[in-house]
């Protein structure tokens, strides 16, 4: 009996633990799950849409519905199809996929454009309409510019944009990134939260 009060207490700080860290309140986050953030006023990103405009952040890092594991510092965004996306950082193309439907479900995967740092991490766009990457594999962009227009492809149960910082293009994890565009994101973009891009 004690055993299994242990094991739901466990399982119970751990669903705290999620929900906190993506919901904006800092006061659930515990030490060690969603950390790491550099400081927003010298941050080397962005956000990705167009300067002077205003996106909701849909699930912010260490969500309990999908931004978890590898993917727990991704970003989802509230962005109609065919609203336009500009890149964080400076950076270059390295794998483009455009000829995805919207509303095409999961089995058949999502436009996405991939773009490497001079870092090496990566930052990944998912979820583009169909023919909504503007910029080709190999093209060198800059910070700020225009690379694709968002959509619904994939796995996605609506529009949006899924961003996230990788820590190199090799499959690993997701990075803590802030924004130098959007005034104060000290633990990232939270959840149910809007940001005006200056």
């Amino acid at each position: 009996m004690l055993r299994r009060r242990i094991i739901f207490f466990i399982f119970m700080i751990s669903l705290v633990s999620l929900a906190g860290c993506g919901s904006g309140d800092p006061n659930l986050a515990f030490s060690g799950l969603c950390d790491g953030y550099t400081d927003f006023a010298t941050s080397l990103y962005v956000v990705p849409w167009q300067v002077g405009t205003t996106q909701k952040i849909i699930q912010g890092n260490c969500g309990a519905a999908s931004h978890n594991g590898k993917g727990k510092y991704a970003y989802d965004i509230d962005m109609e199809i065919g609203t336009k996306v500009y890149a964080s950082r400076a950076g270059t193309v390295y794998e483009v996929v455009k000829d995805k439907s919207d509303g095409n479900g999961c089995a058949s995967g999502e436009n996405h454009i991939f773009i490497q740092h001079s870092d090496g991490t990566v930052a990944k766009y998912l979820h583009l309409t169909y023919n909504g990457a503007i910029v080709a594999s190999g093209v060198t962009v800059i910070q700020g510019q225009q690379i694709g227009l968002s959509g619904n492809t994939g796995c996605s149960s609506g529009a949006h944009l899924h961003m996230e910082i990788d820590s190199d293009k090799d499959g690993g994890n997701s990075i803590p990134v802030t924004f130098s565009n959007v005034g104060s994101n000290a633990r990232g973009l939270q959840a149910g939260k809007s940001y005006t891009a200056q």
